[in-house]
Order: C-alpha cells, then sequence, then structure tokens
C-alpha cells in the first residue's frame, strides 16, 4: 500500500480492474495526490435537537488538480456513514479518526474510517408505490462533473411535516438563478421511463420545475432519498417507521449490522435516539495500479435521529 501526502490507495476490486485496463500504463508508480473536500455549510452534533438543521450540507471538491490527476482519474465525493446508539462511542471514533486526518499520516485517516471502523458508503434509493426499491448505480455517492459543488441531503423524514426541507431527499443547491428569479435546489429524482432525473425546487416560491422548465406538481414526485448500506437489504434512516407505512425497510438498526455499532448502554435511556455519523472524501482511480486512492476525509457531523413523541 502506497502513502503519501493527501492520498489512500486501497480495497482492489474486480470492477476496478475493467474500469482501470482503459487506462493502463506502464513504467515507474506515480503517486497519487487528491485535494480533499474542505468546506462544510452545515455542521450538526450528537446534541442538535432542532429539525430545522439536521441536515448534511458540504462542497465537494473538484479542483483543476483533480480533474488532472497524474496517474489516475478523479472519480468524485463519496460519502461514508456509521450509527451509534450511544454518542459517546460516535465521539469516540470522531477523535481517533481526525486525530490522523493530516498530511503527515497519509492514508491513516482513511484507512481508520474503512478498514478500522467499517464506516458504509452511503446509497441512494426508491421506494415505489409497486414496493420495488430502485438505486442509482453511481460510482460515488456524488460523481465529478467537472466543478466543485455544494450537496445537500436529508437522511430522515420528520413526521410532522410534509415540506421538502424535512423530508428525506438529496439536492443540490445552486444558490440564485436569474431564470427562476430565486434560490434554486436541483433534487435527485425518479421518472418511470427515464430513471434518475432532476427536479428543480424554487425555494422563495415553493414552486417545482422539470430540467426543460415545465411546471411539476410537487404530490406527483417521487425522490430518491439516502439508504443504509446493508448486503441483500433495503433500509433506510427512518428508523422508527413515524408516519406508519409499515414498509420494512423503515427499521431499526439491530446488533450485527455491519454500520451499526450497538452499546448496552444507551445514551437515550428511552432506546428513541440513534447517532448518525458521516465523512466524505475525495476518490480517484488509480491506473497504474488498478486501486481507489483516497484523499483526506470531512467530517460532516453527527445526527441524532429520534423517536418523535405523538
Amino acid at each position: 500500500m502506497k502513502s503519501a501526502g493527501r492520498f489512500s490507495s486501497i480495497k482492489f476490486t474486480f470492477l476496478s480492474v475493467s474500469f482501470c485496463a482503459l487506462f493502463m500504463s506502464c513504467g515507474l508508480d506515480t503517486i497519487i495526490s487528491i485535494d480533499p473536500p474542505t468546506i462544510r455549510d452545515n455542521s450538526p452534533t450528537y446534541s442538535t435537537e432542532e429539525y430545522a438543521v439536521l441536515y448534511i450540507d458540504f462542497q465537494t471538491n473538484e479542483s483543476s488538480s483533480n480533474l488532472n490527476i497524474e496517474g489516475g482519474s478523479f472519480l468524485g465525493t463519496e460519502v461514508y456513514y456509521k450509527i451509534f446508539n450511544n454518542y459517546t462511542n460516535a465521539t469516540s471514533y470522531q477523535s481517533s479518526i481526525e486525530s490522523v486526518n493530516t498530511t503527515s499520516n497519509g492514508d491513516a485517516a482513511v484507512t481508520k474510517l474503512i478498514d478500522t471502523y467499517k464506516y458504509q458508503p452511503l446509497l441512494k434509493k426508491v421506494r415505489l408505490s409497486s414496493g420495488t426499491v430502485v438505486q442509482v448505480s453511481d460510482s460515488v455517492f456524488v460523481p465529478q462533473k467537472g466543478s466543485s459543488r455544494k450537496i445537500y441531503f436529508r437522511p430522515h423524514t420528520y413526521a410532522s411535516s410534509d415540506s421538502i426541507d424535512f423530508r428525506s431527499s438529496i439536492a443540490i443547491p445552486h444558490g440564485y438563478n436569474s431564470t427562476y428569479s430565486g434560490e434554486v435546489y436541483s433534487y435527485i429524482g425518479y421518472d418511470s421511463t427515464r430513471g434518475a432525473v432532476t427536479y428543480n425546487y424554487v425555494k422563495a416560491s415553493s414552486e417545482w420545475y422539470d430540467s426543460n422548465g415545465n411546471a411539476l406538481n410537487y404530490d406527483d414526485l417521487i425522490f430518491f432519498e439516502p439508504y443504509r448500506n446493508l448486503s441483500g437489504r433495503n433500509r433506510s434512516f427512518d428508523f422508527f417507521d413515524q408516519n406508519d407505512t409499515g414498509f420494512e425497510e423503515h427499521a431499526e438498526p439491530v446488533d450485527g449490522d455491519e454500520d451499526y455499532v450497538y452499546n448496552e448502554t444507551w445514551s437515550d435511556e428511552n432506546k428513541a435516539t440513534y447517532y448518525v455519523h458521516f465523512y466524505a472524501v475525495g476518490v480517484a482511480m488509480d491506473t497504474t495500479t488498478c486501486t481507489y486512492a483516497y484523499s483526506l476525509v470531512l467530517d460532516l457531523g453527527i445526527i441524532p435521529i429520534k423517536k418523535e413523541s405523538n
């Protein structure tokens, strides 16, 4: 395993062989250097209680150096997560990862994140009315597009509101857009014929448009949501099924889940709160060694998901 500066190169896979065969080169190894994401626009903590700020909002880093990596191909930005029922465990993991998250420690932070603590890549899925669950098959959570972008997502839907602002969803905020005379968020939606599509939301007027500028009815829209990454199972972050859907994916974590750290001593004595910790990391393919290369990691915060009182 190589280790230098801002990169880590681990996790050889069969898929990486087919991908990097297109880029295979010969000669001396080149050290892959990736600029990490560094900007968080919202930083929730395990003690945050206000629903309005229980979301993740950060910026990817698609710098010119990332888009022109010598010996590599920048794939985009991955988001990793871990679930805890005791916030002391969450903050302990957080402190341990951050203690080595420096260029002088090479790949130590991402190695702790992925290999030691088994944080899992976040998925994008949607449940259709038929019961079928569809997944976006991107190589990473935020594939590279050639420029840095803001990324917003809410892992959990709050039962007290049907507003998009409190709904589990994923969006790219664009700021002010003169076409719509307001701030625009592009949400990842689902269309039965096209798959993943973009729904543009004008925040000031609460109006929705498709990518061609045609008006849409919010009640007709289907949104992709952040989903847990579990082998052979579809599971959301709506742990308590507060909207009484009865869907099996809205289930609490159980001891033994690969994305969950269970502690017999709960932080919430009523066993009604879980804590989800998120990280972002830049990812590239080392085209010489056919391995993934990683940047330093960006702590996105810890979101408490609490059972609401009826």
